[in-house]
Order: structure tokens, then sequence, then C-alpha cells
């Protein structure tokens, strides 16, 4: 009998905060399965999916926080859950609080559901944001390896990706993958790309040369273009387009320039119409006093500038700065400097921009000069120069890192030689050193700072302007876009509200778009560009129409740790040591025997063919096998020495020590001298210099200068004391073949294999019919893998190297390895799958590296996933994941970004233990209104109990949920919980239903279904499982007894 057992005589209505603390806290017990728990909140609360706590947190917030998955799978298909409610205390939805604390596959789950990834709590942070804020390493320079991702209309092939089809989302350019790009320029009818080690490709409209490919042609992948040969090797520098034409400044310091020339904006005299190829500006014409080091250009002018000199050209239509042309159809053709700048003696131009009707040139770092509508306007923003009282770069002074120029209009009457160009209000903005972005235009008279008002305060690490749009980039790799650019001009803040936010600041708490400055600002409402973590710069075409973003790769996460795989040293002198150590005469790798005074010496001619070839010549006119050859005039103890070198590359004799040896019969008594000797006969001069290095005192080799031993270029070193051999050298001696899978048979050598590989050792070695080499040795393997095997059997790496990108070679020879037991090949895999690594593949190689016992990897993958969780959950990609691995996976992160202290406490430990008590007994007497794991989203929903409505005027009556009573509409806690029953268990309804008219049957122990059929008792039977039968007869107890329940009681 259940004692103190409430059932949910509420409605679906209730509100009831009781109920929602006590599921609150009942969620938080760690001893009971989700099963028991689904049990027991359905049977407090007929609202259980939706009743709220004091906190005004719904029970799958507390689940969702807890870690357990199969509840949240529970409410959200069954309960009906809010997935993206706010609680009140900080306004965290369930993948807030699941991602708070580091439980993934729950996050997986709400993502998997619907949860949406942009709801911002009370700190206007997004769930994202959370996952950046708890990762420690941050975005890396702009130096390093930049991927570009495109998406746009594509309507001029400008995107490069070979076809016309536009792009909705980032997409890296697969053409582009393996090259670093520095620089990226979009146009209308065309885009050009800059790598980092000076390499330009262009892609689009050809027309008029804009591509600088030799021709007119539209390209529609990116294409290299090729400069004038053996004058400016060292590649392009940086470069600038128009809608037209191109200018590229050459690390050399040379200028080129290709496209239309319509308004001689190429600087070429004669002006030719156009150039389809980079052509050189004459070096007569463009005479700087300083290293030029940028250019820029505008649909009608181009300009190239050093720190103190800046030269335009083209058509002067009050943008180029010549005060002394005054007629405005006037045109500039070869570049001239603008004589009129003022700059002070120790001024400094730090960066020039230009638009289609300005040119704007940045002073210091601090003063802005604009030349528009032949004038002349020069800024030195007051605000620049103040610190701002919620810096958060602390005492340093605001400076001007990056200004963008776009829009403006001609001066009336409009120019003659210039098309038809509706311009509006020019626009200034700068980027400071503190992340934030100013803005000039032409109807205010200052620069104002932007505000984004749907954005927590974040710096702003790279910008782009447009007439219509502005795009940045934040300092934690976040892509921001307000492409419909609706700047609203917001008035000073009051003292009070800047107080109030330095104070949050000295808190530590994040500030939002309110927290401002208490100067004016524009604020301007952002969108965050989804699936971009990692961006350096953003670049968009003057109408918005076509977009790129450079992300470093996630692999660069990683390598900025410590969780690189390691390769152990090489075993290959032991392995080839113990080889010479263990030949003996009774074995059938050796080829040959030495016979030097009484002592004879098993070798093998291979290694001696390989590595000293005199030695080879003295046994290879033998016919036995096998053969014999006596040496004279040589001490055995030396001969041994001069053998271990051959093998090895070492030997006792190059280590200082005593060193214990047998001369009898020799008048030299320095073994020193014995050894040169030998040394020198067998032509092995390279010991010959390492033996000079040592002399012999008391016999004892000692060194005559350390600081000999090692010399940089010495072959001594590491890198060369290994020694290698060639598997195609020698192939008269191959004695044994191996043939692959597919039928490739490669030739090798027998005390090679058996000395590099304990596997071949025991094969090769023993009586097994392999050794014979009669027939070739059958191994279960690709012909490509095995011919990789046997190479690095003989030379101790890989034909590849590590950075080598293939999963499939990698995946392959590691699987090979591990089943060969070749550790270090294993792990040069492991490395190689490393520099391999992707979004795409890594949750494969998860799973690959348990499954095949690559723990190096395992831990190098989970740290990959974990530094870019945050492209995994936007993208989806773990919902693949094995539950095993998911656990694995939870532990780890939790450890990684040091977040396991994130808990909910469970009550005390007498409370608990009572209420563990109460759960685990209504479970294991009441059916669970379950769904299984396994299956989809549920259709249904939980029905709560009805109460039939009063009728006006009368007292309502109160009545059990247990009531026999059909006609009241009212479905008993029995029937319902038994109706819900085969939803949670994992049986088939043929093998598992609930009898409900009649249970007198089921409940006597001597009677069954099996010897009652349905034709027999006119009734429906259906068999259950055996261990369900104690559960079913309780309900059913229950069902009949309803005054055993204490209908007005109940827990709190």
């Amino acid at each position: 009998m259940l004692k103190n057992f409430v059932y949910n005589d509420c409605t679906d209505k209730c509100r009831s905060d009781s109920h929602g603390s006590h599921i609150s806290s009942v969620i938080t017990l760690r001893s009971v399965s989700d099963n028991q728990l689904a049990t027991y909140i359905y049977c407090i609360c007929a609202n259980c999916g939706h009743v709220l706590d004091k906190s005004g947190r719904s029970a799958l917030h507390v689940a969702a926080a807890c870690g357990k998955k199969q509840l949240c799978k529970w409410l959200i298909t069954s309960a009906k859950a809010d997935i993206n409610l706010k609680d009140k205390e900080s306004g965290y939805t369930p993948l807030h609080n699941s991602i708070f604390y580091g439980q993934l596959d729950v996050t997986v789950l709400l993502a998997k559901h619907g949860a949406n990834l942009t709801v911002m709590d009370n700190e206007e942070m997004r769930p994202i944001d959370h996952l950046i804020r708890d990762r420690k390493v941050s975005v890396l320079s702009t130096n390093q390896f930049n991927e570009v991702y495109i998406w746009g209309r594509n309507a001029n092939y400008n995107l490069g990706t070979g076809s016309q089809q536009a792009r909705d989302v980032p997409e890296l350019l697969d053409s582009m993958k393996r090259i670093s790009i520095k620089q990226v320029c979009l146009e209308k009818f065309h885009s050009v790309f800059l790598s980092e080690d000076g390499r330009v490709w262009s892609c689009g409209h050809g027309q008029g040369g804009r591509l600088g490919l030799g021709s007119e042609s539209s390209v529609v992948s990116p294409k290299k273009l090729m400069f004038e040969k053996d004058k400016d090797k060292l590649g392009v520098a940086m470069m600038s387009t128009s809608q037209d034409h191109s200018v590229f400044l050459m690390q050399s310091g040379s200028v080129f320039v290709c496209g239309l020339n319509c308004y001689h904006q190429l600087g070429l005299s004669p002006p030719p119409p156009y150039m389809v190829s980079p052509t050189p500006i004459r070096r007569a014409s463009l005479r700087p006093q300083h290293p030029l080091i940028g250019v820029a250009c505008g649909q009608f002018h181009s300009v190239v500038y050093s720190t103190r000199e800046v030269f335009t050209w083209g058509i002067h239509a009050g943008q180029l700065g010549h005060s002394n042309i005054t007629v405005t159809s006037a045109s500039v053709i070869e570049p001239r400097v603008i004589a009129d700048l003022p700059l002070k003696e120790r001024d400094v131009i730090s960066e020039v921009v230009a638009c289609n009707t300005a040119t704007v040139i940045s002073v210091n770092k601090s003063e802005i000069y604009v030349y528009y509508q032949f004038e002349y306007r020069k800024f030195s923003p007051f605000n620049l120069r103040k610190r701002s009282p919620l810096d958060v770069l602390g005492k340093e002074a605001q400076t001007i890192e990056q200004t963008c120029v776009a829009g403006g209009r001609f001066k009336t009457p409009h120019p003659p030689c210039l098309p038809h160009y509706e311009g509006e209000d020019l626009k200034v903005a700068i980027l400071t050193n503190h992340g934030n972005i100013y803005l000039w235009t032409e109807s205010c008279a200052q620069f104002t700072r932007c505000v984004f008002i749907n954005l927590r305060y974040t710096a702003v690490r790279h910008f782009v302007l447009q007439s219509n749009h502005l795009g940045f980039v934040s300092t934690d790799g976040q892509t921001f876009l307000s492409l419909d650019l609706n700047i609203k001009h917001r008035t000073s803040t009051s003292s009070t509200s800047l107080t109030a936010a330095n104070q949050k600041k000295s808190k530590g708490e994040y500030l939002t778009a309110q927290d401002l400055v208490s100067e004016a600002t524009y604020t301007v409402r952002v969108e965050r560009l989804a699936n971009v973590h990692r961006a350096t710069k953003v670049i968009s075409d003057p109408k918005g129409y076509n977009f790129c973003v450079l992300q470093f790769r996630p692999l660069d996460y990683l390598l900025a740790t410590d969780d690189i795989p390691r390769v152990t040293s090489s075993s290959f002198q032991s392995q080839l040591s113990a080889l010479l150590t263990d030949a003996s005469e009774c074995d059938v790798l050796h080829d040959v025997v030495f016979q030097v005074g009484a002592t004879r010496f098993p070798a093998h001619k291979y290694i001696l063919a390989s590595r000293c070839r005199p030695l080879y010549e003295l046994c290879s006119s033998g016919v036995d096998a096998p053969c014999q050859v006596t040496v004279d005039n040589v001490q055995p103890d030396i001969f041994k020495q001069i053998l271990l070198y051959v093998y090895t590359n070492d030997c006792d004799m190059l280590h200082s020590g005593q060193f214990k040896y047998n001369c009898k019969g020799s008048k030299q008594e320095n073994v020193l001298k014995l050894a040169v000797e030998c040394a020198t006969r067998f032509q092995l001069h390279d010991l010959v210099e390492k033996l000079k290095l040592f002399k012999f005192e008391n016999r004892t080799l000692v060194l005559r200068d350390p600081s000999d031993l090692f010399p940089p270029s010495d072959p001594l070193s590491p890198s060369s004391d290994i020694p290698c051999f060639d598997r195609h050298c020698c192939q008269e001696l191959c004695d044994v073949a191996i043939s692959s899978c597919d039928g490739a048979l490669i030739k090798a050598h027998k005390c090679v294999l058996a000395g590099r590989l304990e596997y071949f050792q025991h094969m090769l070695s023993g009586g097994w019919i392999e050794a014979g080499g009669s027939t070739p040795l059958q191994l279960p393997m690709p012909g490509s893998v095995l011919h990789e095997v046997i190479n690095f059997l003989y030379t101790n790496s890989t034909s590849k190297p590590v950075s080598y990108d293939s999963v499939e070679y990698w995946a392959n020879l590691l699987v090979v390895a591990d089943q060969l037991f070749i550790e270090r090949l294993k792990q040069c895999c492991e490395l190689g799958l490393t520099y391999s690594l992707s979004l795409k593949n890594a949750v494969e190689l998860f799973g690959f590296a348990v499954t095949y016992n690559a723990p190096q990897l395992k831990k190098v993958v989970m740290s990959f996933i974990v530094l870019n969780m945050c492209s995994f959950i936007e993208s989806r990609s773990l919902e693949g994941l094995s539950d095993s691995l998911m656990k694995e996976l939870i532990e780890f992160y939790k450890t990684k970004m040091d977040i396991a202290h994130r808990v909910i406490t469970p009550c005390s430990s007498a409370l608990r233990e009572s209420m563990e008590d109460k759960v685990m007994e209504i479970a294991r007497n009441h059916p669970n209104p379950w769904k299984d794991s396994t299956a989809g989203p549920a259709s249904d929903t939980i029905k709560p109990a009805k109460c039939k409505p009063a009728r006006p005027g009368t007292r309502r009556r109160r009545k059990s949920t247990l009531s026999e009573d059909e006609s009241s509409g009212v479905k008993p806690l029995s029937e319902s919980l038994s109706e819900m029953l085969l939803d949670g268990m994992n049986v088939s309804s043929e093998e598992y239903a609930v009898v409900t008219s009649s249970p007198k049957p089921l409940r006597d122990n001597k009677v069954t279904t099996a010897a009652l059929p349905a034709a027999v008792t006119g009734e429906k039977w259906t068999k259950i499982q055996k261990q369900q039968k104690s559960s079913i007869d309780a309900t059913l107890r229950v069902k009949e007894s309803p005054d055993l329940l204490d209908t007005n009681h109940y827990l709190t």
C-alpha cells in the first residue's frame, strides 16, 4: 500500500509554483533514473511540462541542467514543454542551461527538436556566446592560415564556385582550400584573391581585361595571374579593385595595373583603351621618395601611397586632391603627387582608402583628411583623443586602426565625361584600437560612435562599410551584418546611466547596448552570421549582393595547444642491433658467416651491401648458402665493432669509458688505432672521422673535445644517426615475396622484415611454411597499403609527410599498423590524421580512434571538437554520436573547459533519501508514461484529468480522479498510466497490453492467458512479459480500490 502518494488531481491549467518547486527538487536527485522521474512528476502535476518553480524554471530547465537527456526528450515530446522558455532569474532557456552546465548530449537533443540558437538571456548572450566565453583559446592573429568562405547571388561568377548558382550560407571555396588567403576584393563583375605568399587569382567577367588573365573571357573558377617574368619574383604585397580595373602593388615596390582605361585610371602613358594583362607603370611616371606601402582605387581614379606621399590619377571630379586643376572634365593620365597635403615633419600616412567620389587619408592613426567635391576636409575627432570611461583595454589612448569610405556624389553640375551617377551622402567610418566603430556622414559634423542595439557590448576586429550595409568581425571571431543600414541617431546618455554602466563593468558583468559613453551615438541593428566562428576579415561587394569571410582553419585552435600527438623515438638501431646479436648459424635468416680468428660471425648480405660495399664484395663470390668468408689480420673484438657500426651506425667505441678487448697475437695494443685501421680497410670513412674525436688512455676511451661531439652538421647528430635502407637496392638479394589481397606482389629481404617487425620474425624465423620462400606470403591488405608498410620497415618513415591531407591514406595505414603492432607507424598515422581533421570528418574519426585503439588520436579529436564546439552545435554534427562516445566527450569537455564545478546541488541527505524512496516506490508500482528512447518524437501528449464544468450558481463538488463513473469523462489514473505504458516500454504491443475489462484472471496466479483463449472466454486477452506482472497487478488493485489513495493529501 502506498503512503502519502498524490495523484494529479489538478488540470492542464495548473500553475502551482509549489508543484514546480517540488518537481525541480525531485529532478536534481542523482540516483533516480529518468524513467522513474517521468512517472513521479506525471503523478505530481497534470501540467508538469509547463508548471514553473519560484525561480521561473520549468522541469525542462532543471532536467537540461542536470543532464537528464531521456527526461528532457519525454518533457518535449509528451509533456509538450516549451523548449525556448526563459526563466525569470537569468533569462536562460533550457539550451542556455545545458550549455552552461556542459550537458552536451542535452544540447544536441534540444537543437535537434528545434531550440532557438539566437534567443538572448538577460545579459544579451546567445547560447553560442556561452560556448565562446568558456573556450580558453582565443581567436588567433590574422597571420594564421586563412580560408575563404563565400556566399551571395553569384550572378557574375563572383564567388568562383564554378557555376552561377547562388549560395545562401557561407561555404568554403574548395578551389582555394589549401591556400592561405591574405586579401579578397569583391566587385560587381569580378573577384580577386591574394595569398600570403604573393600569388593572385581572379574570376568573373573579363570584359576590358579586368581579370588580368590575358583575355576578356569569363572565368567561373579562380585562375592564377601571371606577371612579367624576372621583374617581380617576390609577388604581390597589396591590391585594390574597382568595377572595371585592378591595381597591384608588388613587394619590390612597382605597381601593375589591368582593365579598362576609359577614365585614364590605369596611369599608363600613352593611355591605351584597356589592358588584359597586368602591366607595370613606368618608373619615370612614379618616383616616390619613400617606399610605397599601399594602393586604393575607385571606379574613376587610382591611388598609391607611401608613408609621406600620396599619388593619384584618373578623371578629376573632385576626389584627386590636385587643387591646381580646376576644370571638372580634366583628367590626370600619369600618377601625380598631392602637393598640398598638409603633413608636418613627423607625420606618417598610415592608410589611404577610396570610393568612386572621394579619397580619404589617415595620418598618424589619429587624423583624417578627406578630398571630396574639390574640397579638403580635416578631422581630428576629440573623442578619439580622450579615454572612454568604459574603455575595456586600459589606459591606452585610442588610435585609428582601419578606415572605410562609401557613398558620395559628384558636385553639380555633373561632369560631362562621366556616366550618370546617382550618389548619396558620403560616409566615412573608422575603427579604433579599442574595438569601437565611429561614423561620419555629410549630415553630421563629427564622428559618432556606432552602437549595436541587439548585441551585447563587444569589441570589433575588422569591418566593411558600403553605401547600404555594414559588416564587422568581433574579437571572438563572430561576424555580424546589417544589410539594411538604417542608422538612427541617439542623444547622449545621462551621468546616472554612465555611473550604472561603470558599476556593471567593475563587477565583471557584460555591458549591453544601453551601457554607453556619454556622447551621442548611432544605433544600428545587426544580425549574427550563422556558422561563422573563426573570422578574421569580412568583405562585400558595393551593393551587398556577394560576401566573403576569411576564417582561420578549425585546426589552428588545436595547433595552439599541447594536444598534438607525439611520435616516440625510433627503435631502428636497437632492432638492427638485436638482429646482429641474435643471429646464429642455426637460423634461416643469415646468408654469410665471417671467420675471424677462432670466432664466427653470422651476418646478412643485404645489410652489408647497403652499408659497406667492401665487406659485401668479400662474400659476393661465394656460392654456398650461406657462404663462409675468412677475414685475416683483424681482431675479433674489433671486427665485432665494425659489424655493429655497419648495422646500427653506432658502436661501443664511439662512447667514452672503458673498453674491454682481447688483442692477443697483435703487436698493437692501442685498440683505437686498430679500429681506425680496420675502418679504413673497409672504407668506412665516416667511422674513421668519428674515431678521431677520441683518444685511448689507460684502456679507456676519452673524448678529446666534448664540444666537438655534436656539431650542427656532424654525422652523429640525431637526424643522421638512424640508418635506413632502400628496398629497390640489391634486388638480386631479395629472398621473400609478399602478395596483397588485390594481387600486388612486392619483393623484400627477410633480414629487414624479421629484424624490424616481430610479426615477420616469428613467421620467417620459425618452422612455418612461409619461411621456405617458395611461395609468396599472403597478407590481407591492399597493395597500396602493403607498399607503405614495407617501405616504413626499410626507411623508418612514411612516404607522405604528416601534413599530407588524405584521411583515407592515413586511416588505412593506421588499421594495418594496429593489426601488425607497428607502434611508431601508428603514431605517425595519428599525427597525419590530426593534420587532416576538419569539421566534416571529426565525428567519424572520433569513432574510428576508439575502434582501432588510437589513444592519441582520440584525445586530439575530442580536443578539436571541444575547441570548435560552436560549429558542431550549430551544424548539428554531433547527432550521430553514440551514447558512450558522447559520455566520454562530455567528461572531456567539462575538464578541458574547467566547468566541472558547475552542478545543481540536490537537497539535504535526509530529505533526499526519503524523496528517493518515494520516487522509486511510485515508479515501481505504477506504469510509466514513457517514450522509447530510440523512437522518434512522440505524436501524442499527456492527457491530464479533466473535470466536468460546474453549473452556474452551484457549488463545485470535488471528485476523485479515480472514480469508476464512466459518464464523468474522467479517466482513472490506472487506465491513463496503463495506456501510456506501451509508449515507454521496449516491447511490442503484441507482447504486452493491459486488460481493463476483467482484471481477475490476471490476479490469479493459477490462471494465464494461455489457459483461457479469447475464443473461450469471449474477451480479449493479450500476453504480457513475466517481469511486468507484479506492476500490472499493483495497478489493477489501485483501480479496484480507489479508497486506498488519500486524495486530500499532497506531497510538498
